[in-house]
């Protein structure tokens, strides 16, 4: 009889350490996800004080432009935006503490203030291109969730299981 007691306590214990790892929000990754009904719609999974780009086409002067963001402490920091002109919508300097340069005709803004909890991006249907870049791949967000879509980007941690059972980009 303790013997069996000691089997049955073992298959509890392990069962209970699956469930864990498999439900317990651990796993730090990058969720896109619908804004209006929070459905994921897939993850990515990262490291704190990763760096990841999104890069579009500017719909006026037709060059790209590259936000650069740091992921710490469960937030979204901006780090740096690289681009060609100045023209509409871009910036001709930089804030209060950051950083304007010009190197090889980009101009680039770094130390950029700020922490966003998500990012809710629409990406564009013809010219944008939308594209994120994750140590050093490139992943068209047009082509894993459609042009015109709304998403909410957001850094935190999630369950093995969601990671799973989330879409992968490709």
């Amino acid at each position: 009889m303790t013997r069996r007691i000691s089997y049955i306590s073992i298959v509890i214990v392990m069962t209970g350490s699956v469930l864990m790892f498999l439900f317990y929000p651990n796993r730090p990754a990058l969720i896109f996800e619908d804004p209006e009904t929070h459905r994921l719609l897939a993850s990515l999974p990262v490291d704190e004080k990763d760096h990841f780009q999104i890069v579009f086409t500017h719909s006026v002067h037709l060059s790209d432009v590259c936000e650069e963001y740091v992921l710490k402490e469960g937030k979204i920091y901006p780090f740096q935006l690289t681009y060609s002109d100045t023209a509409v919508g871009m910036p001709a300097n930089a804030g209060d503490g950051e950083s304007f340069s010009v190197k090889n005709g980009k101009y680039r803004i770094q130390n950029l203030k700020g922490a966003y909890h998500g990012l809710n991006l629409t990406i564009g249907a013809i010219v944008a291109n939308h594209r994120m870049i994750y140590q050093g791949k490139t992943y068209s967000l047009k082509n894993n969730f459609g042009p015109g879509k709304n998403i909410l980007i957001t850094y935190k941690k999630i369950s093995y299981w969601s990671l799973w059972r989330g879409g992968k980009l490709t």
